[in-house]
Formats: structure tokens, C-alpha cells, sequence
């Protein structure tokens, strides 16, 4: 015998909208579903249903979060509900992750994802570099922060530490060996290179980019490389690429004047020592370029003349311990880059169908940059979570859950 319990439109509460789970509650006399089309908030939620009198009332939706709250606290696709106590336990597909919500508030714990517990912390974050299985974090609030494998936070640089000073870097790059952080800071309308000694927290000015050099004041800063042979650092601009000495705070602009490929939009670059050259990806050129380092001459890799699916708004560029080039293109897929022909193969994306697609946690369809961190591949995605990506498969996991937005 069946006994319709509550049904859209006749008993009251938020409508039904696509139960994905449920749970019965004996002490509560109700059932706790997770709804992945309730008809408020952010769309998807928990709802708990009176037995005896079918009414229905939302526990949590994701636009009851707090604001920044990391992606893994959101739901999407709960599936296997169990009660545990007066909570709802739950595992998400969607963010790999698993999830308490206590019935009566509503409130939500992450209890396990992949690679949790390192999540950034809910700030507002300028910067974030993974490296080292450390995940470092510049926030607006002139602080820079290290999160350890355990999840446990340090705050290494800010007004707070003593000896230490303010770092508003908004383009960072970490050395893991001389325990350095560099940066680009934005200070009272100039640009300067400040660096973090990791273990002090000691901030030290590098560069300021007020000097002229070549008639012209530093302009923005999009991304940094470091050459640790050199004692450099290569600084991406929106028109050239420039090399910064460490030791005396020299500037050069390395991009030879009225280069047959111009730099256009932001992006990322990368070391190439093999070919004595910078790699740039920038989202306006259908391709990389290469910027010699003794020359400074400008030319095209991997343009529409090799073989594979072209690049059509490259953003994220890294060469890897083998030498191997690997390019992020249209936010949206990871395309590893033969560097004798320069031909494509895709081995990860966000969207589509096919070969090259891989898989595992995607927590955003929108990725930005790649770097190398020892034998991993790494992507960060709008939210500034890190996915590590197996080279050959393409298979992802995500290892830092971001809270933020755009890249860094």
C-alpha cells in the first residue's frame, strides 16, 4: 500500500523539484532529502518533509553559505544521505568531497575530499602558488600565508609578524630551496619586486619599478619566473618580458623592440632552459611565443601550421622536468606541446566529448594557468583550486579547494 506523503502544490513549503537522496528520521518523524532543483536560492539544497503533515521547509541551500565559503561546502549532487546523531551525512560527486549538515541549523562541515585537508582559507586571496606540497597564499590584506599537507596554517609575512612588513603581491612565484617568496606589489601607484624570506617572514625590496629603464617605469606585472642558474627573474608585462637581477635589482627588458609577434593580453610564461628562451602564453595570439633570452627576438610556437586542434586563446604555459611543453587554452582544456613540431595533443578538458578529455574532480570549467611542481602537473582554475593532473591520462585531483575567483 502506498501513502502519497507531500507532493508540490497541496502541502505547503517550497515546491519538489529533483530528490537525488533521502534519509528517514524516526526521532524527528521526517524524511531529509537533498534536492538538486529546489526553486530558491542557489538551486540545490536540503529539505526536510513532516510525515504527518507532509509540509515541506529547505534546511540549507548554497546561498545560505557564508560568502567565500570554499566550493567543497557547496551542494550539487548528493548522493548515499545518511543520519548520524542530528546530522546528515552525505557524499557530493560533483566536488569529490563528504559533507556534515546538522538537521536542525542547517550549518555544513567538510569532512573529507580529495586532497583536504588543504583548503585555502576563506579570505581574499591576490595570489596562491602550490609548491612543494605547501600552498602559499598573498591576500589583499598584505599578509602571505603557508598551508602545510595537514592542513595546518602559518602566517609567514604581514604587519602582524614580527620583523616582517606588509606583501600585497598580486603575481608571486615561491622557491622552495632558498625558502623565497617573490613578488609584484602595487605600492602608491608604482610597481615594485619585493621578496619574503619564508622562514622570517622578512620582506626585502628587489626592484623598484619607478626607475625608468628604456624611458618607461615598470608596467604591470602579470606573471614571474625564476632562474635560480641566473639568479633572475623574468617578469611578463602586457607588451614584453623583462629579467629583473636578484642580487643588484637590475631591470632589462629582454623582448627585442618591435617584435615580429607582439605580446597582447595577459597570461603566463615559463622558463625553457633547453632552448635558452621564455615560453608566453597570452590569450590574444593563436599560439605560444617564444622570447630568445640572449636575442630577445620574438617568434611563434605551435601555430595553426602544426598538427592537432589549434590554439585559440592560450593562457597558461609550463615546461615540465622532461622538457615536455604543456599549454592551457580557451580556460577550458590542458594540450601538451611537442617542442621540435609543435604539434597538439589534448590530454585533459572541462567540456566536450571523446579522447583527451580525462578525468576526476573538475571544481570549476574554467582553468587558467599550469605550472610544474617537481614530477606533478598542476592546474588552478578560477576559484583558485589546484587540480594535480596525471600526464599520461589526464586523470585529475584536486588538491587545494579554493574559495576565490579569477586566476592568479
Amino acid at each position: 500500500v502506498r501513502t502519497l506523503i507531500s507532493r508540490s502544490g497541496f502541502q505547503s513549503g517550497p515546491a519538489i523539484g529533483y530528490p537525488l537522496s533521502m534519509v528517514y528520521s524516526a526521532t524527528a518523524n521526517s524524511v531529509y532529502t537533498f534536492d538538486g532543483g529546489l526553486a530558491l536560492g542557489d538551486g540545490a539544497g536540503f529539505m526536510n518533509i513532516d510525515l504527518a503533515t507532509g509540509a515541506r521547509s529547505v534546511l540549507m541551500t548554497n546561498a545560505n553559505l557564508p560568502a567565500n565559503s570554499p566550493g567543497s561546502l557547496y551542494a550539487y549532487d548528493v548522493r548515499g544521505l545518511v543520519m548520524s546523531g542530528s546530522d546528515l551525512i552525505g557524499v557530493d560527486s560533483y566536488y569529490d568531497s563528504a559533507t556534515r549538515t546538522n538537521a536542525s541549523t542547517g550549518a555544513r562541515t567538510l569532512l573529507a575530499s580529495n586532497g583536504f585537508p588543504r583548503t585555502l582559507p576563506v579570505r581574499s586571496s591576490n595570489a596562491t602558488v602550490y609548491t612543494a606540497g605547501k600552498t602559499y597564499v598573498a591576500s589583499q590584506d598584505g599578509e602571505l600565508y603557508e598551508i602545510g599537507n595537514d592542513g595546518a596554517e602559518r602566517l609567514v609575512a604581514g604587519a602582524a609578524v614580527t620583523g616582517s612588513a606588509e606583501f600585497r603581491a598580486y603575481a608571486m612565484t615561491v622557491d622552495a630551496a632558498s625558502q623565497t617568496a617573490y613578488g609584484a606589489t602595487y605600492e602608491n601607484g608604482n610597481l615594485m619586486i619585493r621578496r619574503v624570506n619564508l622562514a622570517t617572514g622578512a620582506v626585502a625590496l628587489i626592484a623598484d619599478g619607478s626607475v625608468l629603464v628604456g624611458g618607461q617605469p615598470l608596467d604591470w606585472v602579470y606573471d614571474i619566473a625564476f632562474d635560480s642558474a641566473a639568479g633572475k627573474l623574468y617578469l611578463l608585462t602586457a607588451t614584453n618580458v623583462q629579467a629583473v637581477t636578484i642580487s643588484s635589482g637590475a631591470r632589462q627588458v629582454l623582448s627585442a623592440a618591435n617584435p615580429a609577434v607582439p605580446l597582447s593580453g595577459s597570461g603566463q610564461l615559463a622558463l625553457d632552459t633547453r632552448s635558452n628562451r621564455i615560453l608566453v602564453a597570452v590569450e590574444n595570439v593563436p599560439s605560444l611565443v617564444a622570447v630568445d633570452l640572449t636575442s630577445g627576438a620574438h617568434t611563434t610556437v605551435s601555430d595553426a601550421s602544426a598538427s592537432g586542434a589549434p590554439l585559440t586563446e592560450p593562457t597558461g604555459v609550463a615546461v615540465d622536468t622532461d622538457g615536455a611543453i604543456w599549454a592551457i587554452d580557451a580556460f577550458t582544456r590542458l594540450v601538451k606541446i611537442d617542442r621540435q613540431t609543435g604539434a597538439r595533443t589534448q590530454v585533459s578538458a572541462t567540456s566536450g566529448s571523446g579522447t583527451g578529455m580525462g578525468s576526476g574532480a573538475l571544481v570549476s570549467p574554467y582553468w587558467y594557468n599550469v605550472s610544474v611542481d617537481e614530477t606533478a602537473l598542476l592546474i588552478e582554475d578560477y576559484t583558485q583550486s589546484v587540480l594535480q593532473v596525471e600526464r599520461a591520462s589526464g586523470a585529475r585531483l584536486a588538491v587545494v579547494r579554493g574559495g576565490g575567483s579569477g586566476g592568479s
